[in-house]
C-alpha cells in the first residue's frame, strides 16, 4: 500500500521484491500471490518479483538501488541490511526489529512504525525527496561495515570473547 501511494507521487518509481518466495502470508500461503492481488493491475508494471537469486545476482539489484526498505515483522540481524550499507544505500525498516538497532546505532536510514503503511510512505518520501540525506545516511552505513563490522574485527572480537570464557 506505502508503495502504491508513492507512484501516485513519483510515477517513474520501481519496486524490486528479491528474493525466494515464502509461505509466510495468511494461512501460509505464497507471499508472492499474496502482493501481486494487492497490486491494482494498473500499477503492476512498476513491481517487479525477482524469485531466488544467487548473491551476485541479487547484489546486481541492491546496487542499482537508490533506498533499501525491509520491512519484516521480525528479524534479528538481516543480511540485507548491512548489505545496503556496504553499498551505500540507505535502509527504510520497521519498528521492533534488530534492524532498528542497527540503524539507529549507526545512523544509516529511517525507522518506520512496523505495520504502517502510512509512517512507511512518509519515510520513502523524506528519503525520495532529500537526496543530501540519502548520500549521508548511505555513507554512514558504508563507514559502519568498514569500521565496526568488518568481518577481520568481528572476528578477533568474538576470539577475545571466547578466550575470555576460557580464563
Amino acid at each position: 500500500k506505502a508503495a502504491l501511494k508513492i507512484i501516485e507521487k513519483f510515477p517513474d518509481s520501481e519496486y524490486i521484491f528479491a528474493g525466494a518466495d515464502t509461505l509466510s502470508a495468511k494461512d501460509n500461503k505464497s507471499m508472492y500471490h499474496h502482493l501481486l492481488l494487492k497490486i491494482p493491475e494498473k500499477y503492476r508494471k512498476h513491481f517487479k518479483f525477482t524469485g531466488g537469486l544467487q548473491r551476485e545476482y541479487l547484489l546486481q539489484y541492491l546496487s542499482k538501488s537508490d533506498i533499501c526498505v525491509i520491512p519484516s515483522y521480525y528479524d534479528n540481524y538481516p543480511y540485507t541490511c548491512l548489505e545496503a550499507m556496504s553499498l551505500r544505500i540507505p535502509v527504510i525498516a520497521s519498528s521492533d526489529t534488530g534492524t532498528e538497532e542497527i540503524i539507529k546505532e549507526f545512523n544509516c536510514g529511517l525507522v518506520f512504525k512496523n505495520g504502517s503503511e502510512e509512517d512507511l510512505s512518509k519515510k520513502l518520501i523524506t528519503l525520495i525527496n532529500d537526496n543530501e540525506s540519502r548520500v549521508k545516511l548511505g555513507k554512514n552505513g558504508r563507514d559502519a561495515i568498514v569500521k565496526e563490522l568488518n568481518p577481520n574485527l568481528l572476528a578477533s572480537k568474538y576470539l577475545e570473547l571466547l578466550k575470555s570464557f576460557k580464563q
